[in-house]
C-alpha cells in the first residue's frame, strides 16, 4: 500500500505498464496469456496433465468446482446462486452481455430485419443497429430530421399470430418466453411515449408484405407521428407512443 497506492501492485496503473511491456518485449503481446506459444504450451500441459485440452473438461476438475461450490453456497455452480442470477440480469449486466455479442459478431438478426437496415441505409439513413435504451436492446436507431428507433416483432415470438388470451395461458416454457416478451413490448411503448420519443413497430409479416418502396415510404411517414398512437397491436388499450405499420 505504501510503496504503490493501491492495495495490490496490480491495481497501479505503472505497475501494469510494466508488466505490459515486459510481455511485449518477450511475447509479442501484452498478456502472456495471449501468446500463441504460451497457449501451445498450457495446452499441452494440461492434456499431459489431465487428458484433455481444458482443465474445466477434466472430471476430477469438475468435481472440485461443483463441490466447493456446494460448500460455500449450497449449490452445485455458481450460475445457480441467487445473487449470481440477479446480478446477470440487471440492466447493467443485460446491456453488457448484448454489447460483448455486437463487438463480437455475435448478434443474430433476422432476415427482414436486415432488409429494413439495408433498405434505410440505401435510402441514406444513418442507422445504428442494436442500441441499448433503458436496458433493452432496440433493432435500429435511425437518425435523420427526427431521430426515431425501430423494433422489428416476430409475430411467432411477440405473441401477435393468435388470440391474447392463448398467448397468456400458455405455461409451456416457450409460451411462458413469449408472454414475458409481450409485457416487455408493453413496457416498451409506455416508456418510449413518457419520454415522448418514436418508436416504430413492425411486424416480420408486414416487411414481407411490402416492396422495398413502400416499406421506405411507410417509415418515413410513421417516423413524424411522434407520440401519436398508431398501434395495431392489441396490447390491452395500453396508451403507447409506438407506431405499428398494419394498415
Amino acid at each position: 500500500m505504501a510503496k504503490f497506492g493501491t492495495k495490490s501492485p496490480a491495481q497501479n496503473s505503472s505497475v501494469v505498464q510494466k508488466m505490459k511491456d515486459t510481455n511485449v518485449a518477450k511475447f509479442g503481446v501484452e498478456w502472456s496469456a495471449a501468446s500463441p506459444d504460451v497457449r501451445k504450451q498450457i495446452k499441452a500441459t494440461t492434456i499431459e496433465r489431465y487428458g484433455v485440452d481444458n482443465a474445466a473438461k477434466a472430471p476430477e476438475v469438475l468435481d472440485r468446482m461443483r463441490q466447493t461450490t456446494l460448500d460455500h453456497h449450497g449449490v452445485e455452480w455458481p450460475c445457480m446462486i441467487a445473487t449470481t442470477q440477479q446480478a446477470s440480469h440487471t440492466p447493467d449486466a443485460i446491456a453488457k452481455g448484448i454489447m460483448t455479442k455486437v463487438a463480437n459478431g455475435g448478434m443474430t438478426s433476422s432476415s427482414q430485419e436486415d432488409r429494413l437496415h439495408r433498405v434505410l441505409v440505401e435510402a441514406s439513413y444513418q442507422v445504428t443497429r442494436w442500441v441499448m435504451i433503458n436496458g433493452w436492446s432496440i433493432d435500429l436507431r435511425v437518425d435523420a430530421t427526427n431521430q426515431f428507433y425501430v423494433q422489428v416483432d416476430g409475430i411467432r415470438w411477440h405473441g401477435l399470430d393468435r388470440p391474447l388470451h392463448e398467448v397468456l395461458s400458455d405455461e409451456s416454457e416457450q409460451g411462458r418466453a413469449i408472454a414475458r416478451k409481450y409485457h416487455r413490448d408493453i413496457e416498451q411503448n409506455a416508456w418510449f411515449a413518457s419520454h415522448n420519443v418514436t418508436l416504430i413497430r413492425i411486424t416480420d409479416v408486414e416487411i414481407d408484405g411490402l416492396t422495398d418502396e413502400q416499406l421506405l415510404s411507410l417509415i418515413h411517414t410513421h417516423s413524424l407521428s411522434l407520440g401519436k398512437l398508431l398501434d395495431s397491436y392489441d396490447f390491452g388499450n395500453v396508451s403507447s407512443g409506438a407506431t405499428s405499420l398494419a394498415p
